[in-house]
């Protein structure tokens, strides 16, 4: 193959995975330029792009916080230099940010794929079913602060004493 001429009758197909390749590395360069060539002591640098979102929310560029925690969860390299508590809490942070922004579906699906992630995270299960119930899904909300003071019953006790996760009590007439 080296040396060879391209085959003109996949010349079509070459380009467009020449143009993707490229749109992918320009994309991923253009939003952290410091996010390239990360080495081995990344946490310092995640912790920064949570501040830095923090920054950009308070400002009013909402897009730019989007794009940096998404930076965090889709494109730095997983090396185990970032902590699961780190990940963890970045899947709560954009979730909840999408929330505020009132794209509930798309928080939904970020709490959801933090939870396949970190299965046994409490914080993730109880700020889903919060923003479940705020959405009026009272009954899902419930299933999901069951299953989390399962895994943690210290951590959701507080949470277990809202009248919203109380079992109706019984009216007498």
């Amino acid at each position: 193959m080296r040396g060879q001429l391209p085959d003109p009758r996949h010349a079509a197909e070459d380009a467009a995975v020449s143009s993707l390749h490229h749109a992918q590395r320009v994309r991923r360069k253009s939003i952290l330029p410091e996010v390239d060539g990360i080495g081995a002591r990344m946490e310092p640098r995640v912790t920064r792009l949570h501040s830095r979102a923090r920054a950009a929310i308070r400002d009013g560029q909402y897009d730019l916080a989007t794009e940096l925690y998404n930076s965090i969860l889709y494109r730095m390299p997983r090396r185990g230099d970032v902590s699961p508590a780190t990940i963890e809490r970045t899947y709560l942070l954009l979730a909840l940010h999408e929330q505020r922004k009132g794209r509930v579906d798309v928080a939904r699906r970020i709490f959801n794929e933090g939870i396949v992630h970190f299965p046994h995270s409490t914080k993730l299960l109880v700020a889903l079913a919060l923003m479940e119930s705020k959405n009026g899904y009272v009954d899902k909300a419930i299933k999901l602060v069951k299953k989390a003071a399962v895994r943690n019953p210290e951590r959701c006790a507080m949470v277990l004493k809202w009248k919203i996760f109380q079992p109706e009590a019984p009216t007498t007439a």
